[in-house]
């Protein structure tokens, strides 16, 4: 009996060490980065002169890498103003004062879901790279799950640890729709966008804390809306896009700051080129928008 518990032992011992091996390879693997969208936040530079926040509307505007300003990309996505919020304190030291913050509004920004819904559906990526009191609802066991043993919830994403997986995001394809279904694509997802009716208050809110937070730590805060492919504004209702423009000009205007309207910009939205699909840029679209707004912000004497 003694000998069936010391290699009862034994085994357990080395179940465990591989187990954490395993763990281990995972969390240094680009595959645990990739499959959170979170790879970027690994290594910030310091000195950063211009950055964006955002959804995937920021994610796919901006490429800095045309551009001699050092920027950075934080949008993410389906990101909302609260983890905007949070991501702009985490990496506020990596800021030069006197930066460019481009907060990117959309025409659905004001009615996303905050704390409820597909919300906490995103909430466990930022276990990889926040701080844990800047984390909504923070707790230990998640922070085991998805920080400190997510090889729990690898699934079918362990096989990537042996493959030496690169991070190749979808801005580098030109387009990820055939272009006769630009149109259609235009329809869905100004439906669905168009749709969403959560709190306007409430992300409102947190979109002047973010504005709050740039003036206190001598960052500019600017406002801004990509360009979006010309059939997605027309099929979006236009009441919704008033009141956005409305929401969005008068809140600038009470600020004092920027608000950089490129929604219909006549240099984009007739270019089907410059579109990964109806609502993003692609990686051409992103350079000329990025080299564009970059032109605009020196013009106005910020950068």
């Amino acid at each position: 009996m003694k000998k069936f518990f010391v290699k009862l032992i034994i085994m357990f011992f080395l179940i465990s060490i591989s187990f954490l091996g395993l763990n281990y390879a995972y969390i240094h693997s680009n595959a645990f980065y990739i499959a959170n969208d979170t790879i970027k936040f690994k290594n910030v530079p310091k000195g950063i002169e211009i950055c964006n926040l955002g959804s995937s509307h920021g994610k796919r505007s901006f490429d800095y890498s045309e551009v001699k300003e050092k920027g950075y990309n934080f949008g993410l996505a389906g990101q909302d103003f609260y983890y905007d919020f949070q991501i702009l304190k985490q990496f506020s030291e990596n800021l030069k004062k006197g930066a460019i913050v481009l907060i990117v509004v959309s025409y659905f920004s004001y009615n996303r879901e905050l704390f409820d819904g597909s919300f906490f559906e995103r909430n466990p990526r930022y276990y990889s790279f926040l701080r844990k009191e800047l984390i909504f609802n923070y707790s230990f066991t998640d922070a085991i799950k998805y920080k400190y043993l997510p090889v729990t919830t690898a699934k079918a994403n362990i096989i990537n640890i042996f493959l030496n997986q690169k991070d190749k995001p979808q801005i580098y394809v030109k387009h990820n729709i055939e272009l006769d279904e630009f149109k259609s694509h235009s329809q869905k997802k100004a439906e669905t966008h168009s749709q969403r009716n959560s709190d306007e208050s409430a992300n409102i809110e947190y979109l002047k804390k973010i504005i709050e937070f740039c003036k206190e730590n001598y960052f500019i805060p600017v406002l801004i809306t990509p360009p979006f492919y010309e059939t997605y504004s027309s099929y979006y209702p236009t009441e919704k896009i008033n009141k956005f423009l409305n929401t969005t000009e008068g809140l600038a205007k009470r600020e004092k700051i920027p608000y950089l309207n490129y929604s219909k910009d006549k240099n984009f939205i007739n270019n089907i080129d410059l579109f990964l699909n109806s609502d993003h840029l692609n990686y051409l679209g992103a350079k000329k928008f990025t080299s564009k707004v970059v032109s605009t912000l020196k013009k106005m004497g910020f950068l």
